[in-house]
């Protein structure tokens, strides 16, 4: 199984007379209206200090030299 599927399955795409065109019609029926669940009970946020503690632990722990992201 080492031939891609498009090898397997061949696919002729049918010509078409007029490109396609993204109506307005084709974009409202993509949107879902999604409602917002809130905060998560129990979930304890990370404050400006946990984010500046663990950015200097990451930093200590780092080979010398540029930190490559």
């Amino acid at each position: 199984m080492n031939q891609p599927i498009s090898a397997i399955s061949p696919r002729k795409s049918v010509p078409r007379n007029t490109p396609m065109a993204l109506t307005e019609a084709l974009v409202a029926r993509t949107m879902r209206a999604v409602e917002d669940a809130g905060l998560t009970p129990g979930m304890v946020h990370m404050t400006d200090a946990d984010y500046a503690r663990i950015r200097d632990e990451v930093l200590a722990g780092a080979p010398a030299g540029p930190l490559k992201l």
